[in-house]
């Protein structure tokens, strides 16, 4: 994957957190709990690799 890529999904992971309350769907908590879940995971594992990246192209 390219950087691009993975800052686009960090980008979607991020409207996961938020989109609950965005949308009107907060009220569910299943699905809120769900959809937030899902983006903290994305923007998480994103971050994480792309902080990696960043770190062996520096050495």
């Amino acid at each position: 994957m390219t950087t691009t890529e993975r800052w686009i999904i960090i980008i979607v992971g991020a409207w996961l957190i938020i989109s609950p309350w965005i949308l009107g769907f907060s009220d569910e908590v299943f699905v809120k709990w769900s959809s937030v879940l899902c983006g903290i995971i994305l923007v998480v594992m994103n971050v994480w690799v792309l902080s990696a990246e960043i770190g062996t192209l520096k050495k």
